[in-house]
């Protein structure tokens, strides 16, 4: 009698499992193993040893996985060798591996097709996936679509891009020209990075360059260029800065890293101006904000919520950045700060 393991990333062996049931019924003899998320190589290995260690009266082990060299196949190979004759086989590629009493062979099951907007799985997004295929004219006539314009929003991970390339599968089954579309979104992208990258290099140095006048920072970024009269020193470190992280880091974190910074930017200023009207009524004010008492409040707390919402999931970088800037502050800036002296 022979033994046999499915196993899969996230439900991957549920699924499987669920089918067979249906066609075949249980087996005694087959064991299916989920690696799911948050789940650590050592609980999988557990997994793979109890199942194995079920299968001793067995004459071998066939482990069936779905991705070779993924995490639940690279277990099954080292566990090998302390059990059973396994025989192991990949559902999506042939891959060969020496390993103790091991085989390999690769069953050819085919990759999924393109995204459409029948395979995308809507969940409570059901209105917008309507929504598309009518604007779209999806199964019918091109001069059934909807004029109304759409925009898409959604966390990372979401699927827009899917929706896009299925809405863009499904104008070109129509016969329609979506070269446009694609060139359109990729001009978006870039110019929207390029304003983005360009207004934080012009702005960051002289940030930099006004903490040094009042000495939180070395005179080092104070410099200007006698020639074209710029912060030349704290220009260029900032592009080295930007370069070296955009180069090791994904574009999705550094985005979020900086649109948490602005927005907690935004909601200092926003208790700023209602903490300066109470201690400073004096202050010279050359533009007064209107129901600073419901303005400033609303602004702050529309910048936290947002903030929050990338906070949750890019915490202990938010919370690394900002130590190392509390460590800056305190090591230098506090004590050569000229308004603190004054004060």
């Amino acid at each position: 009698m022979i033994g046999l393991v499915v196993t899969g990333h996230g439900h991957f062996a549920d699924g499987i499992h669920t089918s067979a049931q249906m066609i075949a019924g249980e087996n005694e003899y087959v064991r299916y193993i989920n690696f799911e998320e948050g789940m650590t190589p050592e609980q999988l290995a557990e997994k793979f040893n109890a199942a194995f260690d079920e299968f001793k009266s067995c004459d071998g082990v066939v482990v069936l996985s779905d991705l070779p060299g993924g995490s639940p196949f690279t277990p099954s190979c080292f566990l090998s060798g302390a059990h059973a004759v396994l025989r192991l086989f990949s559902l999506l590629q042939r891959v060969r591996q020496r390993a103790v009493a091991m085989k390999q062979l690769a069953l050819d099951i085919g990759l999924a097709t393109g995204p459409t907007l029948s395979s995308f799985y809507a969940g409570p997004n059901e209105a917008a996936l309507q929504h598309l295929r009518l604007w779209a004219g999806e199964g019918s006539s091109q001069n059934t679509r909807s004029p109304v314009p759409t925009y898409l929003w959604g966390e990372a991970g979401s699927g827009k891009t899917h929706l896009l390339k299925a809405v863009c599968e499904a104008l070109h089954e129509q016969g329609a020209s979506v070269g446009w579309l694609k060139t359109a979104v990729e001009i978006g992208a870039i110019a929207g990075l390029s304003s983005v990258i360009l207004v934080m290099l012009m702005a960051q140095p002289r940030i930099f360059y006004s903490m040094s006048r009042d000495g939180l920072l070395p005179r080092l970024f104070g410099k200007v260029h006698p020639k074209f009269h710029t912060p030349y020193v704290g220009t260029i470190i900032v592009g080295v800065l930007a370069c070296l992280l955009a180069g090791f880091m994904p574009l999705s974190v550094l985005g979020e890293l900086v649109s948490m910074g602005t927005l907690l930017a935004f909601a200092t200023v926003c208790l700023g101006v209602l903490v300066l009207r109470f201690t400073r009524p004096d202050l010279a004010r050359p533009f007064r904000v209107p129901m600073f008492w419901l303005i400033c409040p609303l602004g702050a707390l529309a910048c936290l919520a947002l903030f929050m919402q990338a906070f949750v999931v890019h915490w202990h970088l938010f919370v690394g950045w900002t130590v190392l800037g509390l460590f800056i502050y305190f090591g230098y800036g506090i004590r050569n700060s000229k308004l603190n002296k004054q004060a």
